[in-house]
């Protein structure tokens, strides 16, 4: 499918029933792989970069759907576009936590380094 110009999903607040907020993004992607491949479907030669959606049903199962190839009988889907955004934000979110908390950790340190220091000389 080719899509000139924006594609957008409703997304306002008041059209959702919210349950709990997604966690620990950084552990599941660590559990997927991404590889080149060719697609057997599609029958042309050019190599794509990509998951399998049985690698992302396991850590992220609301992302992947099922269509039906009548070569194929049932597949499974990915809706990267949710799965992206998912990782895109909440691991930067989960990093910059990390972030923030190894910083403090060593500005700790380099404090009691440096009364070390003071006491030593």
């Amino acid at each position: 499918m080719y899509v000139a110009g924006n594609y957008s999903n409703g997304s306002d607040i008041r059209l959702k029933e919210r349950s709990i907020n997604v966690s620990n993004v950084l552990d599941k992607i660590s559990d997927l792989s991404t590889f080149y491949h060719k697609r057997l479907d599609i029958g042309d030669d050019v190599t794509r970069i990509g998951v399998s959606a049985q690698d992302v049903q396991k850590v992220f199962p609301e992302v992947v759907g099922t269509a039906n190839m009548p070569e194929y009988g049932d597949i499974l889907t990915v809706d990267y576009a949710t799965l992206a955004t998912t990782v895109a934000i909440n691991g930067c979110k989960e990093l910059h936590q990390l972030i923030k908390e190894q910083q403090a950790k060593i500005e700790a340190l380099e404090t009691r380094l440096s009364d070390l220091e003071t006491k030593t000389n």
